[in-house]
């Protein structure tokens, strides 16, 4: 199900009482691979995290040699028809391929947002620069959060995932979150400590490589740094747009960029999916492709360990 945004003034006054489950309301690089499989047991729970899908009202279209409709179908087939047991789905923006038109999000609810929610799957949806915020919430059926921003918080058995609006004007490369969204998530931080937080947008906060020549991340990604540095519980800060694959840690925090399912730009990058394990003290990630690709980068088990 599609969680309605919570205003900031909603979430505090909820956030106190409620239980488990969803509630809404210099760069050093490491290696974070190992080999194996995933080690689940009762203390797991799993998350499909997708980006950039760009999904067009054309179910043909074909841009840069994919068809962005085809991929989708894919990656939501293995959501869906997998034996596990997700606790969530999260896509992480640019769900409309250029400039969020009524039939992009028409064709997106069709490929995955009404498959993954017959499956009983949760599903949380993030803005992206290729999206339309009106046409978005009015699609999606989601209500806006503070400063008309599409935010929200997703409360997991062993983490808080806080997410985003980094959306600033349709069609453009940079983002912003905007002051009164960055005393929100400072607020809502604060609230909620007792658990590790997971910060998710759709932009970068420019502390990792960009695409070359290729300005993408927040105008305001400092302050928004500014903030997770804060606090302490803040372990990891996943976002996408860049379509490139890569996992690095900055003073304690890791910066997951998460890949696309849609076309590339830049060659030999995946185009895929992540399948996420969370426990109590680390996320382990995997990416799942969706163009039949196969390799060590597809059986590679990435962990972040909180402790």
């Amino acid at each position: 199900m599609i969680r309605t945004m919570l205003s900031r003034r909603k979430w505090l006054q909820r956030g106190a009482a409620a239980g488990a489950g969803l509630v809404l309301g210099g760069c050093t690089t490491r290696k974070f691979s190992g080999p194996g499989p995933f080690v689940l047991a009762g203390d797991t729970e799993r998350w499909a995290l997708l980006s950039d899908p760009h999904v067009c009202g054309e179910a043909g279209k074909r841009f840069l040699g994919t068809n962005m409709a085809e991929h989708v179908r894919r990656a939501v087939d293995e959501v869906t028809r997998s034996r596990a047991d997700y606790a969530g789905a999260i896509v992480a923006g640019d769900c409309a391929f250029r400039r969020g038109e009524p039939g992009d999000y028409q064709m997106f609810d069709e490929l995955l947002g009404n498959p993954v929610r017959q499956a009983g799957v949760p599903l949380h949806l993030m803005v992206g620069n290729h999206d339309q915020r009106d046409r978005f919430e009015s699609a999606m059926r989601v209500s806006a959060g503070p400063a008309g921003r599409c935010v929200s918080v997703v409360r997991s058995r062993y983490a808080n995932w806080f997410l985003l609006d980094s959306l600033d004007r349709t069609n453009q490369r940079r983002g912003r979150v905007g002051a009164e969204q960055v005393q929100w998530l400072d607020e809502a931080l604060t609230a909620e400590d007792a658990k590790p937080a997971i910060v998710v947008a759709h932009h970068s906060l420019d502390k990792a490589p960009q695409v070359p020549g290729f300005a993408v991340g927040m105008r305001d990604g400092r302050d928004v740094w500014a903030i997770l540095r804060r606090h302490p519980h803040v372990k990891a800060f996943i976002y996408g747009h860049t379509h490139r694959w890569d996992v690095r840690r900055d003073d304690g925090i890791y910066l997951v960029n998460l890949p696309t399912t849609a076309f590339l730009l830049q060659p030999r990058q995946p185009q895929a999916w992540v399948d996420a394990v969370l426990r109590r003290d680390r996320i382990q990630l995997r990416l799942k492709p969706v163009n039949g690709a196969r390799g060590d980068l597809y059986g590679r088990v990435t962990t972040l360990r909180w402790a």
